[in-house]
């Protein structure tokens, strides 16, 4: 142990500042900015260039648009001219089918003025046979009472 207490610790040094080391790197940082700074300008196009290609730009976005509003018109025109040709096609559908439903319809009201006709004709028939028949029987029955009735010679 006395082995241990001898020993001595080494002097200490100084300490250097820790923002040195910082500032160097702080430096270079900066040269490389203002060196890419500088290469940037030289090379980098010219403010007519710039001016030049946001015409540029400009105009082709306003082609653009007339393109895409010119095939909105169209296709409206083109949705407009198939709405009118499917009108056009379920009003002679319509108009067809009106026209055989007036035709079932006519056939219908024949038969039925044929049958009212045929019914007519046979309740004429059924008339005059009850009146014919009405008439027999008066005629019997007026026969019937003569024979029934005494006569006032044969009571005598």
């Amino acid at each position: 142990m006395s082995a241990l207490n001898d020993w001595k610790l080494p002097a200490r040094r100084a300490a250097r500042p820790s923002f040195v080391p910082m500032l160097r790197w702080a430096a270079a940082a900066a040269a490389l900015v203002a060196l890419g700074v500088i290469l940037g300008r030289q090379t980098s196009s010219n403010a007519a260039e710039i001016a030049a290609l946001k015409n540029s730009v400009a105009e082709l976005s306003g082609l653009v648009q007339r393109e895409n509003s010119l095939t909105l018109s169209n296709s409206v025109a083109a949705a407009n001219e198939q709405t009118l040709r499917l009108l056009a096609d379920y009003s002679r559908l319509q108009d067809a089918q009106h026209s055989a439903d007036q035709q079932t319809l006519n056939v219908a009201l024949r038969n039925l003025g044929t049958r009212f006709d045929e019914l007519r004709t046979d309740l004429d028939t059924v008339a005059l046979n009850t009146a014919t028949g009405f008439e027999q029987t008066h005629q019997n029955l007026e026969r019937v009472a003569m024979l029934s009735v005494p006569s006032s010679s044969q009571q005598q």
